[in-house]
């Protein structure tokens, strides 16, 4: 019988994208704008679990309506500076990643400020057979509703992520991605629940492992 399409969900930041390197130029010109960086980091985390846009973050600062438009206009411009922003060996690991497998990009925030920093990965959307925004709902939510293949698999660095789909589609392999310079919080399912890797020469390791494996289990399998 003839082995399923191997699917791979790919998460953006954290996983391929050092967004901290990519909004230092916000946060500097922010910071310009005579904003505590106590301030400018409460709401930055308030809105990374809700969905992130310049424009909220703004306006939660007391920026005014007329100030807002500028200052988005020029935070974009600066989005275009993604590509140099990957986490190392990014752009050669999904070169060889997209030829195992069919890969589709899922990103969960405000789908405007998610598509300027793919609009600067443009180098990599050849590789990439769609490109999900995820606006108001877990990545799991949307995953679970495609045709139960145990040749599937996710890599996030959000361990809220991983625990969603190991609840609505466990038949998905869970990857953690834990890069030392995204400095994420360990998790009591890390290397039980799902696997991790710390870079990219790891992760495409695993999915090469991924690929000459049976990938039939529906729950967690080291490989």
């Amino acid at each position: 019988m003839e082995r399923s399409t191997i699917r791979g969900f790919m998460d953006l930041d954290g996983t391929l994208l050092d967004w901290k390197r990519l909004f230092v130029f916000v946060y500097s010109d922010m910071l310009s704008r005579g904003h505590s960086c106590t301030r400018i980091d409460e709401t930055l985390e308030e809105l990374n679990r809700t969905g992130y846009s310049f424009a909220t973050h703004l306006s939660l600062l007391g920026e005014s309506e007329s100030s807002i438009q500028v200052l988005v206009d020029r935070y974009r411009r600066n989005m275009f500076r993604a590509y140099d922003c990957l986490l190392p060996g990014v752009p050669e690991m999904i070169v060889k990643i997209a030829s195992m497998a069919e890969l589709t990009l899922i990103t969960f925030g405000d789908a405007s400020y998610q598509r300027m920093k793919w609009d600067g990965l443009v180098k990599l959307h050849r590789y990439f057979r769609q490109t999900i925004f995820v606006g108001s709902d877990t990545k799991a939510a949307v995953i679970s509703t495609y045709p139960v293949n145990s040749r599937t698999f996710l890599v996030d660095d959000s361990s809220r992520e991983l625990c969603a789909m190991l609840e609505l589609a466990p038949w998905v392999r869970r990857v953690r991605m834990m890069h030392p310079d995204m400095q994420v919080q360990p998790h009591e399912f890390d290397g039980v629940e799902w696997d991790v890797v710390k870079s990219a020469a790891e992760l495409l390791e695993w999915v090469r492992h991924f690929v000459h494996s049976e990938g039939a289990d529906n729950g967690h399998q080291k490989v």
